[in-house]
């Protein structure tokens, strides 16, 4: 699993399904960090996660990757750049977040690894009456009462047009997992799931997030597992 501060939230339920179905799992973590070679960032720990990807997929007995991020969250970075083909390096909000996400295809593709891309859940950081922080709705600094604990998708499609732009550059080369529907069903998200405006709460993620055992599902298949 490859994942940032965004997707380290579903930690508790992959080691929860791991254990319940003796499979081995192993994490690649670094806090708001786009963990792709060619990424190009000052923070040590992203060198790190990057350094790490690059010499785990060197080992035969990998064969299953599956990469979580707040991939939406990227789209407008300026810190976050990749460096091109040319050795041009680009900030993301240049465009460098697209080109982030072939190079990340193209470098699973190399590497004939079976992959998962696991699609943001809705998420919003306006800071308005639609925001997903459920602080924000019962501080007794908003003056508007909070109606109910729901909310429909969000207004700022951030978190969508990262998805679909995920979906897009993917294409056949990964199995899409899209937990949108499973966690708001109907359309609406309960935000009291919510541990602020973009993580889940903990002790939600390692009960109800069973779109993460799906992967562990095709993975058994793929190895001919009971």
């Amino acid at each position: 699993f490859v994942v940032d501060s965004h997707a380290a939230q579903y930690i508790p339920r992959i080691l929860k399904v791991a254990e319940e179905r003796n499979m081995s799992v192993g994490v690649i973590y670094a806090d708001g960090c786009y963990v792709v070679p060619g990424v190009v960032s000052k923070k040590n720990p992203c060198k790190l996660a990057i350094e790490s990807l690059e010499h785990i997929v060197q080992d035969p007995r990998l064969q299953h990757v599956v990469w979580i991020q707040k991939w939406g969250g990227y789209q407008k970075s300026d810190s976050m750049k990749i460096r091109e083909n040319s050795g041009r390096v680009v900030a993301f909000s240049e465009g460098g977040w697209k080109t982030a996400i072939d190079v990340q295809r193209r470098f699973l593709e190399r590497h004939k690894l079976s992959v998962h891309v696991v699609l943001d859940v809705p998420w919003d950081e306006t800071r308005t009456e639609s925001s997903y922080d459920p602080l924000f709705h019962i501080s007794r600094l908003n003056s508007k009462e909070w109606k109910g604990k729901k909310q429909p998708l969000p207004k700022d499609k951030t978190w969508l047009n990262g998805n679909d732009a995920v979906k897009k550059r993917f294409g056949s080369s990964a199995t899409i997992v899209d937990p949108v529907f499973l966690h708001c069903p109907g359309g609406w998200c309960d935000l009291l799931h919510y541990r602020d405006d973009d993580h889940l709460r903990a002790s939600y993620v390692k009960d109800h997030a069973v779109w993460i055992d799906s992967i562990f599902d095709d993975v058994a298949k793929k190895d001919n597992r009971p």
